[in-house]
């Protein structure tokens, strides 16, 4: 990243990761699977840095994002685009809500909305890049 940072013109760098494995997974708001109900959406799960935001020129609509310190404990959170949120049917982070992805839960600790640059990321849920590693599988750097 600090390579790309010097570049001329360069205001903001995030990496992110992605694989094919996790472009389109099933996130569901709900362990509990109703027949005939809509239990869950598919959507592409997203390793990203704390830099996103700004990089995207979004911020947190509910919440916060993710910082260092979840990075380092690889802290099972979640950081929902606006969009893919309200797919949920979740409006609110202040009771702590919960996604299930791949059976596992990640707590949802913001959203990230009014993002100006990548709208891709506003139906995505975004994970710190030590707890993707751990549960999901990518661990390159595949952008900035």
């Amino acid at each position: 990243m600090d390579a790309v940072r010097r570049l001329a013109g360069v205001e903001s760098v995030a990496a992110i990761s992605e694989s094919g494995t996790t472009a389109s997974i099933e996130v569901r708001a709900n362990d509990v699977v109703a027949p005939g109900e809509v239990s869950g959406r598919t959507m592409a799960v997203v390793a990203a840095f704390p830099a996103l935001p700004d990089v995207v020129r979004g911020g947190t609509t509910a919440g916060r994002f993710f910082d260092d310190g979840d990075i380092a404990r690889h802290d099972r959170v979640a950081v929902l685009g606006d969009q893919a949120a309200r797919l949920l049917g979740i409006g609110s982070v202040e009771d702590a809500p919960a996604v299930f992805l791949k059976a596992q839960t990640y707590t949802v600790i913001g959203t990230l909305g009014s993002v100006e640059r990548e709208q891709r990321f506003a139906t995505a849920a975004i994970l710190p890049p030590t707890t993707a590693a751990d549960r999901m599988g990518p661990e390159a750097v595949t952008g900035y």
